[in-house]
């Protein structure tokens, strides 16, 4: 159970971090390391239940230390879900992020379109030849 707890508060760590990322390339490299914490999460819940059926095992064959194991297993059941609920939460504002991050991208792109476009509208050489006024 030790291990499992110190497994569990070591990914804590990573999953109540704050930083959703400064800028779009920053966010995708977080969503994508989130992606890949997700995923451990998925295979380590083998783990997880493994450990809840012994202590369960352990508590039917022995009346030992029974209400040492029940306390240790409820606070293992609810660090887990609360890892969990963690990273939904992390992952969710990961993408909130990821939006504002593209809207703040294209906003900039835009941005240049009309800076461009308004260099070329204060030109004051209207041409002297039709030639030149149709190159314009």
């Amino acid at each position: 159970i030790a291990d499992e707890e110190s497994w569990i508060k070591e990914k804590k760590l990573l999953v109540g971090s704050d930083d959703y990322g400064r800028d779009l390339t920053g966010v995708q490299n977080l969503k994508k390391k989130h992606k890949r914490l997700e995923a451990e999460l998925g295979s380590h819940e083998p783990a997880i239940q493994a450990v809840q059926e012994a202590g369960e095992k352990l508590m039917d064959v022995s009346n030992l230390g029974v209400p040492e194991i029940e306390q240790r297993l409820k606070a293992l059941n609810q660090a887990w879900a609360e890892l969990k609920q963690l990273a939904a939460t992390r992952g969710q504002k990961l993408d909130e992020s990821l939006t504002y991050q593209q809207f703040l991208a294209k906003i900039e792109e835009e941005e240049a379109w009309i800076s461009e476009k308004q260099q070329l509208l204060s030109v004051e050489d209207y041409g002297d030849t039709m030639a030149a006024v149709q190159g314009i």
